[in-house]
C-alpha cells in the first residue's frame, strides 16, 4: 500500500545538499591541518556506522565510490573507527602494517585491497558533541611529510584535528536535528495525502507513481536536484483537497453528471485552501501542485482556465504525471488502459491538455517512468473521467 512507500519520502529532501556540502567541508579541512593523503567520515546512525565520505590524493574519486557507497558497520572493536564510535578514544597507529601489540581493536585492510591504495598510517578520533554524545568517526591516513614521504600523524596533527572535530561533530548534530524535523514534518504531510485517498486502495497507490514520474519530468526538464526532490514531496499531495469530496461521487463507478463533475472539480481549491499560505517551500509548491494540476495547455481545464505558461511548471509536470496513471490504471470507474493506448493519448494530447516540451521529456524518460509500474494493463471503459 502506498502509505508504506512513503516511509522514507523525506529523506530525498530533508538537508541532504547541505548535509553533503558540510562533510566534505569537514574532511578536506581535517585532511589539510594534518597533510593527510585519505580520509573518511562515518556517522552513527542507529548504532551502526554509516560511511558518508572519503577523499583521497591516490585513489580516482569514482574507485572510492564503488568500494565504499552503501557500507554499514558494527560499533565494535573487529575494526579501528568501530572502537572509536564505541569507546570515544583516539587511535593514532604510526605503522598500520607493523601495529602496537597493546592496540584495543583491528585494523581491517579491505579497502586497500579493493581499491590499491596502500594504507602506511593511521588517525582515528570521534565525532563528539558533547562528552559521550557522539555522532560519528574521522578517519585520516598516511600523513604526507616532506618529498611527499608517508609519516607518522603527530601529537600537533592530533591536536588540530581534534578542536575541528568538535567543532564540526556540533555542527553536524544540529543539521542531523533539524533534517530529521523536517524529515518528520514530509512524512506527516504525505500520510495525510494518503488519508485523503485512503477510501481506494487503488488510488492510494496513484500519489507514489505520481511522485516518481513528477521527479523523472522535472530531472528530464533540466530542473536543479533541490528542486526535483521538492516536486518529488509535493507532488502526493495534488489530490489532497478529494478529502472534501463525497464519496458518492469520488467513488462512483459511471460517469459523473454537470453537477457532480463541479462538486469534483472543487477538490483543486479545497487541496489549495487545506495548503494555505506558507513559508515553507514545500507547503508553497505543493499548494501550486493542488490549485493547477488540472489546467490545460489550450486554457479549457480548471479551475482558473490558465493556459501555457500562465499554468506553473509543478502542475504542468504533475498534471502530466496524475493523467498517465490514471489513464494506465484500473479504477472504480474503468479497467487499466493498455500502454500502448495510453501513450497513444498523451501523444495526442500533445499541445492541447500538456506542454509540448514536457511531453516531449515524458517520452524520452519513459523507459524510467515505466519502470514504477506493473507491466501491461487492460483497456477498459474510455469514458475516463480519470483526470477529475
Amino acid at each position: 500500500m502506498a502509505h508504506t512507500q512513503f516511509a522514507s519520502l523525506g529523506k530525498h529532501m530533508a538537508g541532504a545538499a547541505e548535509q553533503d556540502q558540510m562533510l566534505r567541508s569537514v574532511l578536506r579541512e581535517a585532511r589539510r591541518a594534518a597533510h593527510a593523503q585519505a580520509g573518511s567520515l562515518y556517522l552513527l546512525e542507529g548504532g551502526k556506522l554509516r560511511f558518508v565520505e572519503a577523499q583521497n590524493d591516490v585513489v580516482a574519486p569514482g574507485r572510492l565510490e564503488s568500494v565504499l557507497s552503501g557500507r554499514v558497520g558494527d560499533v565494535s572493536d573487529a575494526w579501528v573507527a568501530g572502537h572509536v564510535a564505541r569507546t570515544g578514544s583516539v587511535i593514532n597507529v604510526p605503522d598500520v602494517h607493523n601495529p602496537p601489540a597493546d592496540l584495543p581493536c583491528a585494523i581491517n585492510t579491505e579497502a586497500d585491497r579493493l581499491t590499491g591504495f596502500r594504507t602506511r598510517t593511521l588517525l582515528a578520533l570521534p565525532l563528539e558533541c558533547s562528552p559521550g554524545e557522539r555522532v560519528g568517526v574521522l578517519q585520516l591516513l598516511n600523513r604526507a611529510g616532506e618529498g611527499g614521504r608517508v609519516e607518522a600523524f603527530r601529537e600537533a596533527d592530533e591536536v588540530a584535528v581534534r578542536s575541528l572535530a568538535a567543532v564540526a561533530a556540533l555542527g553536524l548534530h544540529n543539521m542531523l536535528l533539524q533534517n530529521r524535523l523536517q524529515q518528520a514534518h514530509v512524512e506527516t504531510i504525505i500520510r495525510l495525502s494518503v488519508a485523503a485517498e485512503f477510501r481506494d486502495n487503488a488510488t492510494a497507490e496513484h500519489i507514489a507513481r505520481v511522485s516518481h514520474t513528477s521527479a523523472v519530468l522535472a530531472e528530464g526538464f533540466g530542473m536543479p536536484p533541490d528542486y526535483v526532490e521538492l516536486l518529488r514531496c509535493a507532488s502526493p499531495m495534488h489530490d489532497i483537497g478529494k478529502i472534501g469530496i463525497p464519496d458518492s461521487i469520488l467513488l462512483k463507478p459511471g460517469r459523473l453528471t454537470p453537477e457532480e463533475r463541479q462538486i469534483m472539480e472543487r477538490h483543486t481549491t479545497i487541496g489549495a485552501d487545506i495548503l494555505g499560505q506558507s513559508a515553507s517551500d514545500l507547503m508553497s509548491l505543493a499548494r501550486k501542485v493542488a490549485l493547477t494540476h488540472h489546467e490545460r495547455w489550450d486554457g479549457t481545464g480548471y479551475p482558473n482556465r490558465l493556459a501555457e505558461r500562465e499554468i506553473p511548471l509543478c502542475g504542468r509536470i504533475v498534471g502530466l504525471a496524475d493523467v498517465f496513471d490514471a489513464l494506465i490504471s484500473k479504477r472504480c470507474y474503468k479497467d487499466a488502459f493498455e500502454a500502448d493506448m495510453s501513450l497513444d493519448i498523451i501523444r495526442r494530447d500533445q499541445g492541447k491538455h500538456f506542454d509540448p516540451c514536457l511531453t516531449e521529456v515524458f517520452f524520452e524518460n519513459l523507459s524510467s517512468i515505466m519502470n514504477r509500474y506493473d507491466s501491461g494493463g487492460e483497456a477498459g471503459d474510455a469514458s475516463l473521467r480519470a483526470t477529475a
